[in-house]
């Protein structure tokens, strides 16, 4: 060879060396990779990426399931569960599908559709979904549906199958709610105390407390209550729940002097839930995210607050006051939160 020919050859070794690989074909791993990494616009790139090469495997259960997974929109996202379970009857995708669909009929108030799809997933799913989740949710559901009976049946069910730690605490709290609703107030009381006791660190501890405080009202024991409302105040000074507590305190003062206070009207329709009303609009988008994790639909309002703006987070509307305060029960046991029942009208009006 050449001289010539051999520096050609070595500039060419050279280039080709240097020059950027072809880049490798999308795949369902790949896409399924990126969403157990939690980059769900990644994994739904990639997944379009394959679609549009093998549209063949659209169809597919694998790829259905990520169609779901990662569809922003929710009614697509349920088309596509929906033609998973089609396809696929059992298995890990299928529970996966049941699960995804009972929380959409849960966030859209269907209780009754929710608590048939958890309820599958308890009942045959045994093996790829934990079934003391199936049942904690199917005992919600079962709330929502005012099945009061039926949900505390389920609950105490959970209370025997779950296995996570987390579960375990929002069923005791969720049973709590359930006896209060009931009107098994004595029993309310006893596990909204025990909630409180032994899960001092947990955030829903201020949410408890604030119940025992009802219930011994309930009860007729106002002394009691007036002491645990002075404890709740004490122990939980800058959250919600003392805020309540004190406005409680202030309506029991009125009604034991009717003639010092005018009589309130009765709170009227719609309702909303306010999870929180935060001033970082970033914290805001956050906790909705996590709250819409749980099945709910959440908008953000822009308020203003005291201390300047603030960025309300809301579910509703709702006609029905008792289905608010399901739902507010509900959402409390995401930990860190204390939501309330509002009248619509008040939270557009309201500097809280």
């Amino acid at each position: 060879m050449t001289r010539r020919a051999l520096r050609i050859a070595c500039a060419v070794a050279t280039f080709a060396a240097a020059a950027p690989a072809a880049p490798a074909r999308a795949s369902l791993d790949d896409a399924e990779r990126a969403w157990q990494s939690g980059d769900a616009p990644r994994a739904a790139e990639l997944l379009r990426e394959h679609l549009a090469k093998n549209p063949d495997d659209a169809t597919s259960p694998r790829a259905l399931a990520l169609l779901g997974r990662t569809d922003a929109d929710p009614g697509a996202a349920m088309a596509h569960w929906e033609s998973l379970l089609e396809r696929e009857s059992s298995g890990k995708l299928a529970a996966e599908a049941h699960w995804h669909r009972g929380l959409h009929a849960y966030s859209a108030g269907l209780y009754l559709g929710a608590t048939e799809h958890f309820g599958v997933l308890a009942d045959q799913f045994k093996g790829e979904f934990d079934r003391g989740r199936a049942l904690l949710w199917r005992g919600r559901a079962e709330l929502g549906a005012e099945k009061l009976a039926e949900a505390l049946d389920t609950l105490r069910e959970a209370e025997r199958a779950s296995r996570d730690a987390e579960d375990r605490r929002t069923v005791e709290l969720t049973i709590a709610h359930v006896e209060f609703r009931l009107g098994n107030v004595g029993e309310a009381l006893r596990r909204y105390e025990r909630f409180e006791r032994e899960h001092r660190s947990d955030g829903r501890a201020s949410s408890a407390a604030r119940r025992t405080v009802e219930c011994l009202r309930l009860l007729g024991r106002e002394d009691e209550a007036s002491s645990r409302a002075a404890h709740v105040e004490q122990q939980y000074p800058s959250s919600v729940e003392a805020t309540l507590v004190r406005a409680a305190t202030r309506e029991s003062e009125a009604r034991a002097n009717p003639t010092d206070v005018a009589e309130a009207p009765p709170p009227q329709g719609p309702f909303l839930v306010q999870v929180a009303a935060l001033a970082d609009p970033k914290n805001a988008v956050r906790l909705r995210r996590r709250v819409q994790a749980l099945g709910f639909t959440v908008s953000l309002q822009l308020g203003d607050g005291p201390q300047g703006p603030v960025n309300r987070v809301l579910i509703g509307p709702f006609d029905d006051a008792a289905e608010a305060q399901a739902v507010a029960d509900s959402v409390a046991t995401l930990g860190d939160v204390s939501p309330r029942v509002r009248e619509a009208a008040a939270v557009r009006t309201s500097a809280d």
